[in-house]
């Protein structure tokens, strides 16, 4: 069924809350649940962060793809290889992610360590933004908390997307920033504002090229709220600021704009799902909708209006095979601003009116954050073997020569025990082929280029390392559940590489002209 369960279910407690108001017993049982379920969120929201950090595991693929084309950058490697390179490890992302995790990976810590830690100053700054609006709007210290606490809980709902080292954090975390720019007494207006607006706005591009679509509303609610103070020349300067930040990356080394643009030249391949864009709308739907319950759809018309376009047109593009609903978080937190902001406008004796509604969105996506934080309890569940499992590859390393040393692929179930790949570009073993990037380009119809067979066929890589169970190679893809590798590719492999021996997590191939 295309339509969002998270919809779904809350229309279902709307209907539940009604009943609630006429009962006394189920009032103060939900208010007590209510706080319960707060404070527990936080809690759990902080602490799985932190304990992300502990485990040498990446939770997705495409987070150990930032961190080891971060490394290779840092090596002197470019972040968008050419169409034909032998190397395959290029994503449609920008290239800002990448220049952070390399900063954060300069630190001189461990490098898996230093990957994360992106992601969750990002966390940290939309918490911390959270906190800076509630004083501006005079809450008490008890509602800024209950405030940061509500976000939490929608946020559990994206697995660990809040803090990992995606895009998503980081436009998340700009976009939220931006709101408070444009609404904080002291700031909007200013000189900040629109130079803040630029900057936020340049490095969002060079995340993900669409985020412009997450500051429209961000503007429309300037427009509503204080249109009468809005200078031409100050949008002249931002714009320019913004054009600034967004082209400086590309004036680095090895940060090239026309191999970028390729790469999102091939994604646009990857084609549409028009039932995804259904399910995503009626994902985002949810949220728009308790805007339009507690009547700031009224107040703000030309914001709500645009809220909605926008959210239409990510939907559209959340429905390119391998996307999703983390789309929206940018957006997110946004639209829970406007609805906590909305509530507190309120004067005192009309709020209870409002509770049931806040009452069963707060119950519709715990319901949510339940379902999808069993993965991330499951993942950190695996940290004492993931640890024997990276100190097993560092000691591997530590016992075979000087020269390319990469990953392999054996099946699905195997594929995190993958996931370490930045260790091997840090210790200059090389990057040849990244799963992630494989997955977009095979989606995108492009096939292993001559080049990479060709450096196999010359033992250009002398030793692969693959997870000790599953066969090698046999790794589906995850967009249309195909064989990743072809047969002429496994031949190939299996023609030039010979077993050398297996350790306690990781079985060694070696060329056979080595």
């Amino acid at each position: 069924m295309p339509i969002s369960s998270l919809l779904i279910n809350f229309l279902l407690l709307l209907v539940l809350s009604y009943w609630i108001r006429e009962n006394a017993k189920a009032q103060k049982f939900m208010s007590f649940a209510a706080r319960a379920i707060l404070i527990v969120a936080f809690i759990w929201l902080s602490s799985s962060a932190l304990a992300y950090l502990i485990t040498p595991l990446f939770f997705d693929h495409a987070e150990a793809n930032i961190a080891s084309v971060a490394a290779l950058w840092r090596k002197g490697y470019p972040i968008y290889s050419e169409l034909d390179s032998e190397s395959r490890y290029s994503l449609l992302y920008g290239p800002w992610p990448y220049l952070v995790n390399a900063f954060f990976q300069s630190s001189g810590l461990p490098v898996i360590f230093a990957s994360k830690l992106a992601g969750l100053a990002n966390l940290a700054f939309l918490l911390l933004g959270t906190v800076l609006l509630g004083r501006d709007l005079k809450l008490t210290k008890k509602d800024q908390f209950y405030s940061v606490a509500m976000i939490s809980v929608v946020l559990l709902g994206f697995y660990n997307f809040s803090y990992w080292n995606r895009p998503d954090s980081f436009l998340m975390t700009y976009v939220f920033w931006s709101l408070l720019l444009v609404t904080n007494r002291n700031v909007a207006g200013t000189w900040v504002m629109y130079l803040g607006l630029g900057i936020l706005g340049g490095i969002a591009v060079n995340s993900k090229l669409h985020s412009l679509l997450y500051f429209a509303p961000i503007v429309a609610l300037y427009c509503d709220e204080k249109r009468h103070q809005i200078s031409a020349r100050k949008i002249v300067v931002g714009v320019l600021v913004f054009l600034l930040v967004a082209m400086a990356p590309f004036l680095l080394p090895e940060v090239s704009k026309d191999s970028y643009l390729v790469w999102l030249k091939m994604a646009s391949r990857h084609g549409l799902v028009l039932m995804d864009s259904i399910k995503n709308a009626t994902f985002i739907a949810c949220f728009l909708l308790l805007l339009v319950l507690i009547k700031f759809s009224q107040r703000y018309k030309i914001t709500f209006i645009v809220l909605c376009l926008s959210s239409l047109l990510i939907a559209i593009a959340a429905s390119k095979p391998g996307a999703g609903p983390h789309h929206f978080l940018p957006l997110i937190p946004v639209i829970l601003w406007l609805a906590i902001k909305e509530y507190f406008g309120k004067p005192t004796e009309e709020r209870p009116v409002y509770n049931y509604i806040f009452a069963a969105f707060l119950l519709t996506v715990s319901l949510n954050a339940v379902n999808r934080q069993k993965r991330v309890v499951e993942l950190l569940s695996e940290t004492t073997k993931r640890i024997e499992e990276y100190s097993d590859l560092k000691a591997l390393l530590q016992r075979l020569p000087a020269g390319r040393i990469e990953f392999g692929f054996t099946d699905n179930k195997n594929y995190e025990s993958t996931f370490y790949k930045a260790y091997l570009v840090n210790e200059n073993r090389s990057l040849l082929i990244d799963g992630a990037a494989l997955m977009d380009m095979r989606a995108s119809m492009i096939d292993l280029p001559e080049s990479t067979l060709e450096a196999l066929k010359n033992c250009k890589v002398s030793y692969i390392v693959f997870p000790k169970s599953g066969e090698p190679w046999s790794i589906l893809s995850f967009y249309k559940d195909i064989p990743l590798f072809s047969e002429e590719f496994k031949d190939l492999f299996n023609e030039k590489f010979q077993l050398l021996y297996s350790t306690d997590h990781f079985t060694i191939y070696k060329c056979r002209s080595h």
